[in-house]
């Protein structure tokens, strides 16, 4: 049976398209949110949601869950915390996150739709890669691209804009991101065939030109 914690600070649909793929398979799957007020309380998927708040520097809560239970992965799913390096760099499995941009565009920022819509670019897209010390900046597992339709930069102000284009995104990362998790969980395959089918879904549900790149590690499971 393996182990998976997903870490969440908001809504948690990442979360949600996970635990939806991941149905039926041997997995015991943990949601742990930092924020109270976070919308993942509200969501009924039938996996336990613990609180691990971590005001300030204080990242005591997780670090006491996680010398109490052994993961196999780690998935930041809209964590809006950076985890100190220490406690990665005591973990013997991996620790991924997914980005709303190309990295290393907009590495480090909060919001990589409202950045590209500012920037005026025609691609957009998001990245799933390991979460190393340094912020968005570990090795890229994979990326999905796709085209900013016109109809989306004329959807009002840059915010409205952003939000158009947020749920065009959100469609392709909730496509891309169970799949890397079932990837290094499970070894289910994971290569061009697997990244034209998630580009294929997604498209067939936004309706735009999806273009897919993805990068495979020669030993993906190992930290």
């Amino acid at each position: 049976m393996k182990k998976l914690l997903i870490l969440v600070s908001g809504s948690g649909s990442n979360a949600a398209a996970i635990v939806k793929e991941l149905e039926g398979r041997e997995v015991e799957i943990t949601i742990g949110c930092n924020r109270k007020n976070a919308g993942i309380w509200q969501r009924k998927l039938n996996v336990p949601v613990a609180y691990l708040p971590s005001p300030g520097t204080d990242f005591s809560a997780l670090e006491k869950h996680l010398a109490e239970n052994k993961y196999d992965l780690i998935v930041l799913a809209g964590y809006m915390r950076v985890i100190p390096p220490e406690i990665i760099n005591a973990l013997e499995y991996p620790v991924i996150n997914i980005h709303p941009s190309l990295l290393p565009k907009y590495q480090g920022s909060e919001d990589g739709y409202l950045d590209a819509i500012t920037h005026g670019d025609t691609l957009s897209g998001c990245t799933v890669h390991h979460v190393t010390a340094d912020v968005d900046a570990g090795p890229v597992i994979a990326q999905m691209a796709f085209r900013i339709p016109q109809k989306v930069y004329e959807s009002g102000t840059p915010e409205e804009c952003a939000d158009t284009l947020r749920r065009i995104g959100l469609v392709v990362e909730h496509k891309l991101y169970p799949q890397v998790v079932k990837y290094f969980l499970f070894g289910d395959p994971f290569d061009e065939l697997a990244m034209e089918v998630c580009a294929s879904q997604a498209a067939a549900e936004i309706k735009v030109d999806l273009k897919y790149n993805v990068r495979v590690f020669p030993v993906p499971l190992s930290k």
